[in-house]
């Protein structure tokens, strides 16, 4: 499954051939003193095939530089290559990274590439359990996780750090520009930091179907298919119909 471009997730949905879930209910009612779970098998988040082969490129091609392996080193990096190592027609990564910069123009260019940084430590996972609880002010949502591939532990422990950061210094700016992206940090990392989860109703949104999809009107919008995956408003700014943000593909 692939993401809406617009919510900005480098990484992709994706389905085993046997996919089971159930239901483990809590002993009483109060989901503060034991969650409701959800439990999974046989679903999976996937890193975009090309931020592996990237990441692996920079960690060579940046040894000998003055920072090395590091968030403005890279940032400098992606500004300069971009247009020729990864054109907006065929990639995914450059897509996300655009579509990022033009919400996130009025913020320092250091914090920009703050983003990218975090997308080269995309790991790619098993979803085992979605937990909800409620602590009075409403119901919030985490998930138990594994990864696929040990040797990405490193990066894991990298990507943490920087969800600590956005959900316990940004996490207010930050909802004004990637709110699918704080939602999705506080899924994996919320209660671990001891604050709240995930929006259940932004995390079911982002891993639900889209009903509609197709390319946008203006400059490389028009060659993104998933554009159009956003929810419906009227005049006045209001979601009037709401949709999926996941695109189905068929395995190939």
């Amino acid at each position: 499954g692939e993401f809406a471009t617009r919510s900005r997730q480098p990484v992709e949905l994706c389905l085993q051939r046997r996919v089971a879930f159930s239901l483990r209910r809590p002993s009483s009612d109060d989901l503060s003193v034991e969650p409701l779970v959800l439990m999974a098998r046989g679903l999976e988040l996937h890193a975009l095939p090309e931020i592996a082969a990237l990441r692996a490129r920079l960690q060579v091609e940046l040894a000998g530089c003055p920072d090395g392996w590091h968030p403005r080193s890279t940032g400098n990096w992606w500004r300069s290559e971009k247009e020729a190592a990864f054109p907006i027609e065929v990639s995914k990564l450059r897509r996300l990274c655009d579509s990022f910069t033009e919400v996130a123009a009025p913020l320092p260019l250091y914090f920009q590439g703050l983003a990218f940084w975090g997308y080269l430590h995309s790991t790619s996972c098993h979803l085992d359990a979605f937990e909800f609880r409620s602590d009075g002010a409403g119901v919030d949502v985490t998930v138990q996780s594994r990864l696929l591939h040990s040797e990405e532990e490193p990066l894991l422990d990298v990507a943490r750090g920087m969800c600590a950061e956005l959900l316990c210094t940004h996490r207010r700016l930050a909802e004004r520009f990637a709110s699918s992206t704080v939602n999705m940090a506080a899924l994996f990392e919320g209660r671990a930091l001891g604050l709240r989860g995930a929006d259940p109703a932004r995390i079911a949104k982002l891993f639900s179907a889209a009903r509609r999809r197709g390319p946008g009107r203006e400059r490389w919008h028009r060659l993104d298919e998933t554009w159009l995956c956003v929810d419906d408003r009227d005049f006045w700014g209001c979601v009037v119909e709401e949709q999926g943000r996941v695109v189905w593909h068929a395995p190939g």
